[in-house]
C-alpha cells in the first residue's frame, strides 16, 4: 500500500544534513523518499530507497476461517533480530467475537537472532469476523508494540461450507 507523509524543517546555515524520525510498526518496510530542498538561491531534489528493519517484533499466525464453536490453537512469535538479549516480556492477546486462553504469557528472555513461539487457544463464539490484538511490553528492554491482524478470521455457522 502507499502512504504519504510529509515533514518540514529548517537546515541550519553551513549544515549539509537534516534529520527526521518517525515511528512505524511494520517489521520490515521499504520507504521511497523524495526530497525537495529550497534554498535562498537554489533548489535541490533527491530520491532515496531506505529499508528499515525493526530488530524486535511480534507476528501472529492465524487460521483464515473457523466454524461457530470451533476451538483452534494459533501461534504468535516474538522475534529478536538484534545482537543483544532482550528480557522480561509480557505478551497479552485480546479478541473480539470469541474467547482466547491464556490472556497473557510471560517470556523471560529472547536471545539474539532467535524467536519465541507462543500458543493461544481461540474459541469462536459468534458468527462473523474475529479480530485479534497482541500487545507486547518489556519495561527492562523499553519496548512496547501493538500488533493487529490485518485480515480478520471469518466465523461461519456449523453446517455451512
Amino acid at each position: 500500500f502507499v502512504q504519504i507523509d510529509s515533514f518540514q524543517g529548517i537546515i541550519e546555515p553551513n549544515s549539509s544534513s537534516f534529520e527526521v524520525s518517525f515511528q512505524k510498526t511494520d517489521a520490515i518496510t521499504t520507504y521511497n523518499i523524495d526530497t525537495f530542498i529550497f534554498g535562498e538561491n537554489s533548489i535541490g531534489i533527491g530520491n532515496h530507497n531506505v529499508v528499515v528493519v525493526n530488530s524486535l517484533f511480534t507476528t501472529i499466525n492465524n487460521t483464515p476461517t473457523l466454524k461457530m464453536g470451533e476451538k483452534v490453537v494459533i501461534t504468535s512469535y516474538l522475534t529478536n533480530l538484534s545482537n543483544r538479549i532482550h528480557e522480561d516480556f509480557i505478551v497479552e492477546m485480546s479478541i473480539q467475537g470469541g474467547e482466547i486462553f491464556p490472556l497473557e504469557q510471560r517470556i523471560p528472555q529472547v536471545d539474539p537472532g532467535s524467536n519465541v513461539c507462543l500458543k493461544w487457544t481461540i474459541i469462536a463464539t459468534h458468527c462473523g469476523s474475529l479480530s485479534l490484538k497482541c500487545t507486547t511490553t518489556s519495561e527492562k528492554s523499553s519496548f512496547t508494540e501493538i500488533t493487529k491482524l490485518d485480515t480478520p478470521i471469518i466465523v461461519t455457522p456449523v453446517g455451512e461450507p
